[in-house]
């Protein structure tokens, strides 16, 4: 059950990584052909470094740890132990890793969903006021 939602938290995060990264790129090409008043420019930066903040949270999200008592500490062990955790099922310390980084990925997404709407928003404010002014 906890690795399906690791697998779920990497695919939501990986999703919107494409999105901020294609929302970013789509920005900053836009605004490199337009001559915007200088008020529209602070917001856009706003928006633009709040999408950046974003992309580095989900990146974070999706990086790999190799930390803790679970698979990635397998190699250390002896043979007979090796063979005892894997016909045993999980210990209460690999649940407890496990736990933990999932808690640790959706806190990255929810962080990096929140900076979203934030440049989203800003970026809108943005082209209002690029447009009025």
């Amino acid at each position: 059950m906890i690795r399906s939602e690791l697998a779920r938290c990497d695919n939501k995060a990986s999703l919107l990584l494409a999105l901020t990264g294609v929302g970013l790129a789509g920005v900053v090409s836009a605004a490199r052909d337009m001559h915007l008043p200088d008020p529209a420019v602070a917001i856009g930066i706003i928006g633009v470094s709040a999408l950046l903040t974003a992309t580095v949270l989900l990146l974070l999200a999706v990086r790999p740890s190799l930390s803790g008592s679970g698979w990635p500490s397998w190699h250390e062990l002896p043979s007979d132990e090796l063979r005892a955790r894997l016909t045993g099922g999980h210990s209460t310390d690999e649940i407890q890793v496990l736990v933990t980084l999932a808690r640790a990925k959706f806190r990255r997404i929810q962080h990096a969903v929140d900076a979203v709407l934030v440049g989203v928003g800003a970026l809108a404010v943005a082209a209002v006021l690029a447009a009025a002014l």
